[in-house]
């Protein structure tokens, strides 16, 4: 296990006290941060076998992408300008049923190439395209050789009630064989490639699972204590399934029947009332906030400079590659900010200090990571990214943090840490053949494309 020493960094630590520290460093032995501090005082202390020098770079806890659906990958352009529920039917069934293993096995290989590349050290799949014939386990073998830290949270959906979500009755599976694969799936890879690959329960959607399947969730949930990851309240027509169905908004069912609580993600939560956010508070449920994604399929805006003020934590993910187009996480803080700052007319609505949050401690809450991972702390994991200031559009640079999220994307980040593991040095992903897997992606995406179009 090898000792490496970066140095000469702007250190943006997301601790406690926010610290930033100019000329700064972080030393690293084996998988865990061991020190961060001044560079002097740290080139005095400790001795590297690999010394980096981050002179003109900004160091900062590699960000955490809370929510994403990497199958996408090949589809993304393929579903532009339509709504949520059209754009299910034209861009994912469609590709679904022309998808090989392979194809699933390469878009998830080359969506965490993309995720490292965009300084995104763990990311939450939730994966719901061909589940029934164990492609999540092509999505975590992807996670092992691209060496990412990663929640695949196994999708499921088990009716389809509402006129509305039509297009998921394909994604439909009878409870028991849920359950068995769930069970599977767990086994084999939960906690597997040193620790970095978890498996969680994920609930396509509210309206598309059963309160029988919700207590299956929370089952297993509790037995391996895991989280719930699921798309809630995405759109206003959610809201009306449930209030037609049980005469109450989905927060307010889930907290009648016990299934809110520390450990579920809602992806979205768009279509919320003041009586859901005080549930969300009161019960600690986590909101995974998707800027871009409800953009761009018009789904709304999301209340999350009131349920900050709230002390409800947010984490920020990108989405699926389909609905936005990329994983920039950087790109995706931006939009944060600059969304609700238009929406609500305010420009102090939202700070880029917040959205910071967001990607990195937020995201390790979300995950219930936030022990290990989400800022440059002793005793935390070394997942670290560095990324180069020293850019027209970025420099000159008064304040860092909002240089990051105001002036910054993907292509500024220059080197990787996952488990203190160089994934990508210099720009270099080393993890795996980059080139190989952007050339066999592409050949795959043109044979799906044109299958498609011949249905």
């Amino acid at each position: 296990m090898s000792q490496i020493m970066i140095l000469n960094g702007i250190v943006i630590t997301m601790d406690s006290q926010n610290r930033v520290i100019k000329n700064g460093a972080v030393f690293v032995d084996g998988e865990e941060i061991i020190d961060v501090g001044k560079s002097e005082n740290i080139k005095k202390k400790y001795k590297a076998d690999v010394v980096i020098d981050a002179t003109r770079k900004v160091v900062l806890p590699g960000f955490v992408n809370a929510h994403t659906h990497l199958h996408q990958t090949f589809l993304r352009g393929l579903g532009h300008d339509l709504p949520l529920y059209e754009w299910i039917q034209q861009a994912i069934l469609a590709s679904g049923e022309v998808m090989t293993a392979n194809d699933l096995y390469l878009s998830a290989l080359l969506g965490y190439v993309e995720n490292i590349r965009s300084g995104n050290t763990t990311v939450l799949c939730h994966h719901y395209l061909h589940t029934s014939q164990r492609s999540t386990d092509l999505v975590a073998r992807a996670a092992k050789d691209a060496g990412v830290r990663t929640v695949i949270a196994r999708s499921y959906c088990d009716q389809v009630l509402s006129d509305v979500a039509t297009p998921l009755k394909p994604f439909v599976e009878p409870l028991e064989a849920i359950r068995a694969d769930s069970e599977r799936l767990i086994k084999t890879w939960h906690n597997r490639a040193g620790g970095k690959i978890h498996i969680w329960p994920g609930p396509l959607t509210f309206d598309s699972c059963s309160l029988e399947l919700w207590a299956v969730a929370s089952e297993f949930a509790a037995k391996y204590k895991l989280g719930i990851h699921v798309h809630m309240n995405e759109v206003k027509k959610d809201v009306e399934f449930s209030e037609m169905t049980y005469g109450k908004r989905p927060f307010e069912v889930l907290a009648d029947r016990g299934f809110l609580g520390p450990n579920l993600q809602a992806a979205h939560s768009v279509w919320v009332s003041k009586k859901e956010v005080e549930l969300i508070r009161e019960n600690n449920v986590k909101v995974v906030h998707n800027p871009v994604a409800n953009m761009y399929l018009a789904s709304g805006v999301a209340p999350i400079p009131e349920m900050l003020s709230q002390g409800i934590k947010v984490a920020l993910g990108t989405d699926g590659p389909a609905s936005n187009n990329n994983q920039d996480m950087l790109t995706c803080m931006k939009f944060a900010a600059c969304l609700h700052k238009v929406y609500n007319l305010n420009a102090t609505s939202i700070t880029a200090g917040q959205v910071l949050k967001m990607a990195t401690v937020g995201g390790a809450e979300a995950l219930m990571m936030e022990r290990n991972i989400g800022s440059l702390e002793p005793g935390k994991k070394a997942d670290i990214a560095l990324i180069n200031f020293w850019k027209t559009h970025i420099m000159p640079v008064h304040e860092p943090m909002g240089a990051l999220v105001y002036c910054a994307n993907m292509n500024d980040v220059d080197t990787v840490l996952i488990d203190g593991k160089l994934v990508m040095e210099n720009g270099n992903v080393k993890s795996v053949d980059e080139d190989s897997v952007i050339r066999k992606s592409q050949q795959a995406a043109d044979r799906i494309a044109e299958e498609m179009n011949n249905r």
